[in-house]
Parts: structure tokens; C-alpha cells; sequence
């Protein structure tokens, strides 16, 4: 997940106000990881970077990072920025996949993710639009049948590091099954 607009923001308003803006936004994402079975992995910035079945197995992981993703969607609309007061909007990227994690580094050592699956999340989320969940083939593949949602075709796109690749905007429920 990303902020829009938020290079710009950091540049126009006063840095203890943006730091007080993260700190409400992304206590809201961490709340959220407490009730679903979501790893938080780590903030860079404005971006929050959390996995589903990383910790500990989840045959439905792409269901359950598409619930998380809705949810952190609705929290930060709760959140104003500063200077405007107007809600949060993020851009929201989710691919599914076989990843690499571990502790890295020998100073101020943290776990990282790694892998083609990690960067396909972040091209997704790059790529996408304000308020949006753009959702990589690799997940909506799993989860179409499942996941009653409103599911829109965005068609080909070209993403760095990958060609061209057939993406979803994932719109949330229409109905009442699945979790998504």
C-alpha cells in the first residue's frame, strides 16, 4: 500500500504532522493484522508491506490478503491528512506466489521478503489508481470462485521487469460468499 499524493504532501507540510498522519494510519493496519492472520513485514515510507501464509501455512492466503486489503481501503479513509483534512486514499497492489523471507543484514538486521511475487505486489500497487486494489492474474486465478466480489478486467498492461500482464481491479463483495 502507498499514499497518493504523498511526496507531494511531505514536501508542503510540516514533518511532525506527517509523521503523526503514518503513525494513526499505519496503527490502524497493524490493529488489523491482530485480527486476521496477516505479517506485517514493513513500512519504507509511505508504504506498509504485509503478507498473508507467511508466518504460518494459509490454503486461503490470496482470500485472506483480499480481506485485509478492503479493510486497510475503509481505515484509511478514517484518517485525514494533514494541511487538507481530507481522507487518506491508498493504492493498493496484491500478488500471490512463492516468496523468499529471512533476517538480512548485520547492522539494525530485519526480515525482508523477497522474490518475483514481492515485486509483482509492488509493480501492482505503483501501477494502480487512487482508492484501488489492483490485483495480479497469479491471484485472481485462486480466488475468482471463491471470493464473491466485483471483479473488473483492467486487460493488458505492461509491467516493468514482467511484459505484459492481464490485471484486476478487485472491487470488494457483491455478494455474501467467501471472506472476501
Amino acid at each position: 500500500t502507498d499514499i497518493v499524493g504523498f511526496t507531494d504532501l511531505s514536501h508542503i507540510v510540516q514533518p511532525c504532522a506527517v509523521l503523526d498522519m503514518l503513525n494513526q494510519l499505519y496503527s490502524r493496519f497493524d490493529a488489523l493484522t491482530l485480527r486476521l492472520p496477516v505479517y506485517k513485514v514493513d513500512t519504507v515510507g509511505d508504504c506498509y508491506i504485509a503478507a498473508a501464509g507467511l508466518m504460518r501455512p494459509d490454503p486461503q492466503h490470496a482470500d485472506t490478503i483480499l480481506h485485509f486489503a478492503r479493510a486497510m481501503r475503509s481505515e484509511a479513509k478514517k484518517v485525514a491528512l494533514p494541511g487538507s483534512g481530507q481522507p487518506v486514499r491508498v493504492r493498493i497492489g496484491v500478488a500471490s506466489g512463492r516468496i523468499m523471507s529471512g533476517v538480512v543484514g548485520t547492522i539494525r538486521r530485519k526480515y525482508s521478503i523477497f522474490g518475483d511475487t514481492a515485486n509483482t505486489a509492488s509493480r501492482m500497487e505503483t501501477l494502480g489508481e487512487a482508492g484501488q486494489i489492483h490485483v495480479a492474474q497469479s491471484t485472481y486465478l485462486q480466488v475468482r470462485r471463491r471470493v464473491a466480489a466485483d471483479w473488473v478486467c483492467r486487460g493488458e498492461i505492461e509491467v516493468k521487469g514482467k511484459g505484459r500482464m492481464t490485471t484486476y481491479w478487485y472491487k470488494g463483495r457483491s455478494g455474501s460468499r467467501g471472506r472476501g
